[in-house]
């Protein structure tokens, strides 16, 4: 299976002032200029399945999967339209208890917390904050920050996305929880498809294939 889209509608969405300008006088690469682009995003050492609908409704209901929560700030909201997009005709399991278990998708405020936070409350939250879960039902997974490429807001950098993420899955990964890798994939179209030109909300095939991916962990 190959993604599809057309790259001149991606991330055209404005929510800040001055951000229709932007987009109206931004020099943009002849990727942007795509309508009709179509690819896939491959890593060398494995390959991430696209699932079907009648994949995934197997899958739910193999591992009676009652729900999927959303945890985070604004990249919450992108991935959880992008979910809501995947499992439009995708039926979970009724009665919550009952041997169900409920999946969680954490983006840990990514990437809110580089300009608000140090790598030491970062480290303190992720000691605090996130219970171990090695001995639950449920699945919990977490979203490491993007290939950031504009500095909108301070500290916004690809060295501290990288920190702070490698720190997450220092400290989460004996927890229990599975991390979702979205910088390697968000590398190639950081500039090209990111959510008002800002470099941070990165939108499109990146974010389908970490959808991929999620389903790839929860289902294989």
């Amino acid at each position: 299976c190959w993604y599809r889209d057309n790259l001149t509608k991606i991330g055209t969405n404005c929510t800040e002032p001055g951000c229709r300008y932007l987009l109206q006088h931004q020099w943009v690469t002849d990727l942007k200029r795509e309508s009709k682009w179509f690819g896939r995003w491959e890593p060398h050492e494995c390959n991430y399945h696209i699932m079907g609908d009648a994949e995934i409704q197997q899958c739910i209901d193999n591992k009676k999967i009652s729900k999927i929560e959303y945890k985070g700030y604004s990249i919450k909201n992108i991935v959880q339209g992008y979910m809501s997009q995947k499992l439009q005709h995708i039926n979970m399991t009724k009665n919550e208890g009952n041997g169900s278990r409920a999946v969680f998708v954490d983006t840990i405020k990514m990437p809110h917390l580089l300009w608000h936070k140090s790598i030491d409350e970062h480290r303190k939250d992720l000691e605090d904050a996130f219970p171990n879960v090695t001995d639950s039902e449920d699945e919990h997974y977490w979203i490491t920050g993007f290939y950031y490429t504009s500095e909108r807001e301070p500290h916004v950098q690809v060295d501290r996305s990288l920190q702070f993420s490698k720190l997450a899955w220092d400290i989460l990964t004996p927890k229990g929880y599975k991390m979702i890798n979205g910088f390697d994939v968000t590398a190639a179209f950081s500039f090209d498809t990111a959510g008002q030109a800002d470099g941070m909300h990165i939108v499109g095939p990146p974010m389908r294939e970490i959808v991929t991916k999620i389903f790839h962990h929860l289902c294989n």
